[in-house]
């Protein structure tokens, strides 16, 4: 039990001392108590800071019928990490004010190439959307290849068409 700023300083400190454990471990790199004292504070500082500021963002707006109309977007990107086949995904859902309602994270294992990566997180985005009951949405990436395979009305038949076609 404490107060609010002692369970963040804690909280911080354990991730900080664990990090450097790891980095001990895994990379034989050795950091100073002193290092570890300045990384806590100028990260406790760098939160304080991300408070103060206000996020802003841009709305999504489509053009319909009647012009241009606002709408929930979701946002998906992925990293790929070749010497681990793994990838990491982001996904971040926003309202039609352009706030966002949901944000997301995955790690995944096994995974081949950047481009299957992508497909994963595109196919993340689409179930986020269904499980937060959007009728309409307008859903976004970066990777002109995995958005051209999805508008394909051919079936793919390579690991992306599989991955896909589950969106």
């Amino acid at each position: 039990r404490g107060t609010k700023k002692q369970i963040q300083l804690f909280c911080c400190a354990l991730w900080v001392i664990w990090g450097s454990r790891n980095q001990l471990v895994h990379e034989r790199k050795f950091r100073s108590g002193r290092d570890l004292s300045h990384k806590i504070q100028s990260y406790l500082i760098e939160l304080e800071g991300v408070r103060e500021k206000k996020l802003t963002s841009t709305p999504v707006r489509s053009q319909g019928q009647g012009g241009v109309e606002l709408r929930e977007s979701i946002q998906f990107d992925a990293a790929f990490d070749i010497s681990n086949s793994r990838s990491t995904l982001g996904i971040v859902a926003r309202d039609q004010n352009g706030e966002i309602k949901v944000s997301k994270s995955t790690l995944h294992f096994n995974v081949s190439s950047p481009f299957v990566a992508e497909a994963y997180a595109c196919l993340e985005a689409t179930k986020l959307g269904i499980n937060m009951g959007l009728d309409s949405v307008t859903i976004m990436g970066d990777s002109k290849t995995i958005i051209n395979k999805c508008r394909m009305t051919i079936r793919d038949k390579s690991i992306l068409g599989a991955i896909i076609e589950d969106t």
